[in-house]
């Protein structure tokens, strides 16, 4: 909603916005919350993450390949621009 009013808007930033959606932030499905961020700060490793299990027992991994978004890239915070 933020983007979208400062593109409506005749606001222009300084700075260039990045804008990142991490996946099960509220721990609606697989009972863990910051999901996605934990993961992307180094705090959960890639297979602890995906072994997740739902109360049906599909895994984190399954439910990613069912929708067709279990991507090919690693994700690294490392490499993503920090500068204010």
């Amino acid at each position: 909603e933020t983007i979208r009013a400062i593109q409506e808007s005749s606001y222009s930033p300084t700075c260039p916005i990045q804008v990142v959606s991490f996946t099960e932030e509220e721990g609606g499905r697989f009972d863990t919350g910051l999901l996605g961020s934990s993961f992307a700060s180094g705090r959960r490793n890639k297979n602890e993450v995906l072994s997740l299990q739902d109360n049906t027992g599909m895994t984190l991994r399954e439910a990613l390949h069912d929708i067709g978004f279990n991507g090919t890239d690693d994700l690294s915070p490392s490499k993503w621009n920090h500068k204010l």
